[in-house]
């Protein structure tokens, strides 16, 4: 719980895989269980590999239904369901939606979100804010965000960091990429049902927020940091400032071994490019990606 606000998230992986080996060596199969919960939600942020953790986390859930260990088994489905839609496994066509082999969103949460601490509720939104950003659904991603924002203000959540680092990034994102497409719209006469001041109050809230993690975690939080400000500098119109951060983006994912994030800033640069009528540098950025 605490790790993961100082050290980089993958130094936190080592010591929950040897947690779960000694409770299930001791007997002490609840607290293993809760290990496995964790190391589930800290290996997909971390930029594992997909394939190999995928195997990983079945064989953790076969594990807890074998042991009965029923709370936690239902609490990481979220994580489960989102790293096999990220393979090709989605129940649906839509990959944005958590839906397949492990939950299925529509049913799964009603039972399960009553309480002083809507766990799983909380997970199953923020998973899906990744998605949906991930996947081009700007303004879901934005109604989802809304409900985490809701969600934050009225119960009492409980989860780790990379959840929180994660809603932020995609918040922001989100925002950023509707402020541009309304820019698009107005030229073009049309009317959006979100306002520009809207879009610039969660840009301002959650960059704030990057910036003070980028400081206290460096390691875990720079690199979201900077492509942050690639995409509001983008959205001022600092295309230079813009392509800059973009570059550092890129260099500090790679090197911090957030590959899924490296991916992410690849495409989004590539976006840029095209959008700037550089189709050969965002297909490069594209094929990267």
């Amino acid at each position: 719980l605490i790790k993961p606000w100082w050290e980089p998230v993958q130094a936190c992986l080592p010591p929950l895989l040897r947690a779960i080996d000694a409770g299930l060596a001791t007997g002490d199969v609840q607290h293993a269980m809760t290990a496995a919960h964790s190391y589930a939600g800290l290996a997909l942020t971390s930029g594992q590999t997909l394939g190999p953790l995928v195997e990983e986390m079945m064989s953790h859930a076969r594990q807890m239904a074998e042991y009965g260990q029923n709370f936690q088994r239902y609490v990481t489905k979220p994580c489960w369901q989102t790293a096999l839609n990220l393979v090709g496994r989605a129940g649906t066509g839509d990959p944005a939606r958590l839906i397949g082999e492990e939950m299925n969103e529509d049913s799964l949460l009603g039972p399960l979100e009553a309480g002083p601490s809507n766990h799983i509720g909380f997970l199953t939104r923020s998973y899906r804010l990744w998605l949906e950003f991930l996947f081009g659904h700007h303004e879901r991603a934005w109604r989802t965000r809304a409900q985490i924002s809701q969600e934050m203000s009225s119960t009492s959540i409980f989860a780790l960091f990379p959840a929180f680092c994660n809603d932020v990034l995609y918040s922001c994102l989100a925002a950023l990429a509707l402020a541009r497409e309304e820019d698009v719209d107005a030229a073009r006469g049309a009317s959006s049902e979100n306002s520009k001041a809207e879009y610039d109050a969660v840009v301002s809230e959650t960059m704030t927020q990057m910036e003070e993690w980028a400081t206290l975690t460096p390691w875990n939080c720079l690199n979201k940091l900077k492509l942050m400000k690639a995409e509001y500098a983008y959205t001022k119109g600092d295309y230079t400032l813009a392509g800059d951060e973009y570059v550092l983006a890129i260099e500090l994912s790679k090197k911090h071994r957030f590959i899924h994030e490296e991916g992410l800033a690849y495409e989004r640069y590539g976006i840029f490019l095209e959008e700037r009528g550089d189709r050969e540098g965002a297909t490069d950025m594209f094929l990267k990606a």
